[in-house]
């Protein structure tokens, strides 16, 4: 049996996930390809306990999107900006927000 798509995903990791759901939003056909057993499948996602990235501009932030308990830690940590064109973190009052300078 052929099947035609648009985008094949070779994974099913967090990144290939939301490669497959981009392709989908925005019309494509696609299919994603794991070979991983049902039990280990996940990639790398599997380790970081659903851990991930976003664009903030440090813990104030991100507070809204953690749970009540893990507020309650937050004067004890340090979170700096992470702007995705640079790739890491930027200086705390730098002004550099995503497509900015």
């Amino acid at each position: 049996m052929e099947t035609a798509v648009d985008v094949i995903v070779v994974g099913g990791g967090n990144a290939a996930l939301v490669t497959a759901l981009a392709a989908r939003e925005a019309g494509a056909e696609g299919i994603v390809l794991e070979a991983a057993p049902k039990d280990l499948r996940g990639g790398n996602s599997r380790f970081t306990g659903g851990i991930f990235r976003v664009v903030h501009d440090g813990l104030e932030d991100l507070l809204p999107l953690v749970t009540e308990q893990s507020a309650s830690w937050a004067d004890r940590v340090a979170v700096q900006p992470w702007c995705p064109r640079r790739g890491h973190a930027h200086p705390a009052g730098s002004g550099t927000r995503p497509g900015g300078p």
